[in-house]
This record gives C-alpha cells, sequence and structure tokens, in this order.
C-alpha cells in the first residue's frame, strides 16, 4: 500500500483532491512511524521518517500546480496554504531543523490521533457529503 501512496504523490493522482488525500494519509504514517522509531529508541530512523515527512510537504504545492496545469481546479487561498507548509517543511529540511520537521503539521496541544493541519484543510476544501434519511 505504501508503494501505490507513492505512486500518486510522485504524480499518477489526477486530482488535487487525491494529492492531498494521499499525501494526508503517507503524512500520518510516517508521523507514527517516526513515533515509533522514537519510542525504541532507534534515533537515525526516527530522524529519516521525520525527513521523508517534510520532503513529501515540501513537494506538494509542485503536485498541486501540475495537477492544475492539466485543468484541474483549486482554490488559489488554499493554495497559498499549502505553500505555507511547504514552506515551513524547505525551512526545516534546510536548517536541519528535527523539531521542527516533528511538529510540522501539527498546532500546539495536539496529539498524534489529532487532525493535522493538512487534515483540516482537506476538510475546508472538500467537506463530507453527509446523507440523512427522514422517515415520514
Amino acid at each position: 500500500m505504501t508503494r501505490e501512496i507513492r505512486a500518486e504523490i510522485t504524480g499518477s493522482a489526477e486530482t488535487p483532491e487525491e494529492l492531498l488525500r494521499s499525501c494526508s494519509v503517507r503524512y500520518r504514517d510516517l508521523c507514527l512511524d517516526a513515533h515509533a522509531a522514537f519510542s525504541a529508541g532507534k534515533a537515525a530512523e526516527y530522524v529519516a521518517k521525520l525527513r521523508q515527512s517534510a520532503r513529501l510537504i515540501a513537494k506538494l504545492p509542485d503536485k498541486i500546480r501540475q495537477a492544475m496545469s492539466q485543468g484541474q481546479v483549486f482554490p488559489e487561498a488554499e493554495l497559498r496554504e499549502v505553500m505555507q507548509f511547504s514552506g515551513a517543511a524547505q525551512k526545516a529540511l534546510a536548517d536541519n531543523n528535527t523539531f521542527a520537521m516533528g511538529v510540522l503539521l501539527i498546532d500546539k496541544g495536539s496529539t498524534l490521533e489529532d487532525p493535522n493541519n493538512l487534515d483540516k484543510l482537506i476538510a475546508k476544501i472538500y467537506p463530507e457529503q453527509t446523507h440523512s434519511t427522514t422517515t415520514i
């Protein structure tokens, strides 16, 4: 399954929504893997997973722009927000700041189970359609 998600992030996903959702799943998986590595005392693996997660976020605006160049629609204000995530990821990578990589999309006081900022953005742009049935 990891290979499928990677394939989507590298360009086979067609819509910005698919890109965001697959990126979100992969990012969460990497964060959980990093946390497990940290708990097991595997420092090198921990840092490697954090770097992977930051690179994933850093590349996201380019993937969305690529989809937009092929006719897909994505809100400009939300693209700027994704670009802010990317900028923070690029800075964390350039500074080799593992703390910044570890809290890249996380609000202060959040836990691993809470939605991160990318999840919140996805929910804002693509709210789940709820269907209710009424009995008369």
